[in-house]
């Protein structure tokens, strides 16, 4: 497995694969690399991209704090991973600008923007393994801070999720959301570990009509 960089001070036509060396974005940098390879963001920089994955990445910030990743619209997530499993994300700050609502609970594209999301869309009873979501900051508007969702199938989803120590606020609508289509979530997502996460000031406080999703944390004020 290999380790690439990416600076505001870098150049997509460097290799990535060494401090002195990054590459400009990590658009650049997925695709310099391959599935389970490593994305280090130096600390302090701000990359206003929204990259979708089908492979797994380990993301990560380098040198002093953590990279800001901001969204390319207000439409739109900082990164997505699509049916695969083993991505993690640790140690970044997410800042967005949206103020929608969701307007249909039904429909997981109103749960969106998240700053990450996570969708298993093959159907049937597929669960991907891995997927680690640890020390980072959500801020600033997105609808959901982080967003799990199977659509399609009857049991297709996660296993192997760890969510922790994490802050989130300022979020339209929810902290963490874990949903599925049809069936129970508690049929989707197995070995899910999501603790030590300080979910506040979430700006509405919006009830899904449905009681089979789970929503992490919809504290009282």
């Amino acid at each position: 497995m290999s380790t690439y960089y990416v600076s505001s001070a870098g150049n997509n036509g460097n290799s990535g694969l060494s401090i002195g060396a990054p590459k400009l974005t990590i658009a650049g940098a997925i695709s310099a690399s391959a599935s389970g390879d490593t994305i280090l963001c130096n600390g302090g920089d701000t990359f206003t991209e929204s990259n979708s994955l089908t492979t797994p990445r380990l993301f990560d910030s380098y040198g002093s704090g953590q990279a800001i990743l901001t969204p390319s619209s207000t439409s739109n997530y900082c990164l997505r991973f699509v049916d695969c499993g083993g991505a993690s994300v640790n140690n970044l700050t997410f800042t967005g600008t949206n103020t929608g609502t969701p307007n249909n609970t039904t429909d997981p594209d109103s749960f969106r923007p998240a700053a990450v999301e996570w969708l298993n869309d093959t159907g049937g009873t597929t669960k991907y393994a891995g997927l680690t979501f640890t020390n980072n900051t959500i801020t600033g508007h997105f609808i959901t801070g982080i967003f799990v969702y199977s659509d399609g199938g009857t049991t297709s989803g996660y296993t192997s999720i760890v969510i922790t120590d994490n802050t989130i606020h300022d979020c339209t609508a929810f902290g963490i959301l874990l949903w599925a289509s049809t069936s129970l979530v508690a049929n989707r997502y197995d070995s899910a570990t999501i603790d030590r996460n300080v979910v506040h000031d979430l700006v509405l406080r919006y009830r899904p009509h449905r009681v089979d999703e789970l929503q992490l944390p919809r504290p009282r004020h």
